[in-house]
């Protein structure tokens, strides 16, 4: 055992003397997940740099690397109305362009017109439904150029791969738009980029090194691998002169969103909840989790909170009498409350720009029905509870509204909209927001209020069928009043 034990110390003796031997052995066997730099070129592309700085232990502990350009097949489709179609939703053109030979020159690229990149998420493509869906919103009202980004092949699982993958993609539009300026003299001032996702950061690479893009529209950015990071992994507000944001899911662990600040304006939709009318919680995958036998062959990853955020922007391209107005607020349960100022909104829509937009701290929250239309319109109630002395001290409910215009138009809104019952007590001033349905009354003839409450009742246990004795929610009303202009109140 002693001749063992001095054999032993010889042989650490001898190891140890080697020169860098720990740092050779480290170099053959690295350790799991540990930060390697590497720098990947692509000719006349450019190169891609990866640094320590590109990892966190918790946010983004892996970083690969890209596949070839050729693998991820980076491809534009340039989306037209037909010839001879104006304001049709349902009919489109399209055709593949690059920023080789004489593609632009031949396509129906119009050199006089802004520019609209729309760029998909992980495991989607630039044909998918509401990639042609904006695309004809856009075309029968604007005249834009309208290009769709295709890299499918790039977007496949595993996540981090496409993650990768998006920064080759950001080189690809770049190029494009390198070509666009040196034919047509096009620059930043006429380019919106929408990124979905993945996209969204994209958009970001694309913005931080072509410089002066006009907006960016990130809708839902991805979380996993970009939330946490510094600010050139990620979108941030100095990739484009404006950058909105659409946050919609962002509520648990597996939520493909973040509710990281990304850009000039940030909205929060219905807040950190699924979105109304999402009851698909068992279809949300773990991004990062994700392998390509979990979905069907040309499938997307499901998720209807995530999809949500371009279905809320489609829609804001679409209706006109009804605006996704945002409320600057501290928290979404501040902003639930009604305490929220008025004089600090901002909108998302095709058309909102900022020119000197600087960072907000607080968000924008808004709240949307749960089917189409989405878009419903906020009203701030204020109303005094009466003092009687018989009145319970706290009840719990909500308010109903029937709004009376001057006009013959007729308005219902709720203050239950997001969901959640509010404590009322007598004696005091009640500030709410109601929302309701377009159109937007603006002058009010008169204002019906019910208050309305859920109450818990017992039901009784079936003995033939053995039924477990279950709790119901049965829906009491009252009627309120019916307040004038004048401020008086019918009883």
């Amino acid at each position: 055992m002693i001749i063992a034990f001095y054999l032993f110390l010889a042989l650490m003796k001898i190891v140890c003397s080697i020169p860098n031997i720990n740092n050779k052995i480290l170099q053959l066997f690295p350790k799991r997940n540990e930060p390697t730099s590497f720098e990947t070129c692509y000719g006349d592309l450019g190169c891609i740099e990866v640094t320590q700085q590109w990892y966190h232990d918790d946010y983004r502990p892996i970083n690969v690397e890209p596949l070839s350009r050729f693998v991820i097949r980076t491809e534009f489709v340039l989306y037209t109305l037909p010839n001879g179609v104006q304001k049709d939703r349902h009919h489109l053109d399209f055709e593949i362009i690059s920023s080789k030979g004489q593609s632009l020159e031949k396509s129906r690229f119009d050199g006089k017109s802004d520019i609209i990149i729309l760029i998909h998420d992980f495991t989607s493509n630039g044909y998918t439904g509401w990639i042609k869906h904006i695309s004809a919103s856009i075309l029968s009202d604007h005249k834009r150029n309208v290009i769709a980004v295709d890299w499918q092949s790039g977007a496949e699982p595993p996540y981090e791969q496409a993650v990768a993958n998006a920064r080759v993609v950001a080189l690809e539009i770049i190029a494009l738009l390198n070509c666009i300026k040196s034919k047509f003299g096009m620059g930043g001032e006429k380019i919106h980029i929408i990124g979905h996702g993945v996209g969204a950061h994209i958009a970001g690479y694309v913005g931080e090194s072509a410089k002066q893009i006009k907006k960016i529209t990130g809708l839902d950015p991805s979380g996993p691998y970009f939330e946490g990071m510094p600010n050139f992994v990620r979108l941030d507000p100095s990739d484009a002169t404006y950058i909105e944001v659409i946050h919609t899911d962002y509520y648990s662990t597996d939520s493909q969103g973040t509710c990281d600040h990304l850009g000039h304006r940030d909205f929060f939709v219905n807040g950190p909840h699924r979105q109304p009318g999402c009851n698909d919680s068992s279809s949300n995958l773990n991004l990062v989790a994700v392998e390509r036998n979990n979905l069907k062959q040309g499938q997307i990853l499901p998720g209807c909170s995530h999809k949500r955020s371009f279905k809320y922007y489609i829609e804001s391209i679409e209706v006109t009498n009804c605006k996704f107005i945002g409320f600057s607020c501290e928290d979404f349960n501040t902003f639930t409350e009604g305490a929220c100022s008025c004089e600090s909104t901002g909108v998302f829509s095709l058309d909102s720009y900022e020119s000197n937009a600087q960072q907000q701290d607080k968000g924008l929250y808004l709240l949307t029905n749960g089917i189409r239309p989405y878009c419903v319109i906020p009203y701030k109630l204020v109303m005094r509870l009466s003092n009687f002395t018989r009145a319970s001290e706290h009840l719990s409910g909500y308010i109903e509204v029937l709004f009376k215009g001057n006009s013959i138009d007729v308005v219902n809104g709720s203050s239950y909209l997001h969901r959640k019952s509010q404590t009322f007590s007598k004696g005091e001033k009640k500030e709410l927001l109601i929302y309701g349905d377009p159109p937007q009354i603006t002058s009010f003839k008169e204002v019906q209020m019910k208050w309305k409450t859920f109450v818990s009742r017992n039901c009784q246990l079936h003995q033939q069928t053995g039924l477990n004795c279950v709790l119901t929610q049965e829906t009491l009303s009252s009627r309120i009043g019916t307040t004038t202009p004048s401020n008086r109140v019918k009883r």
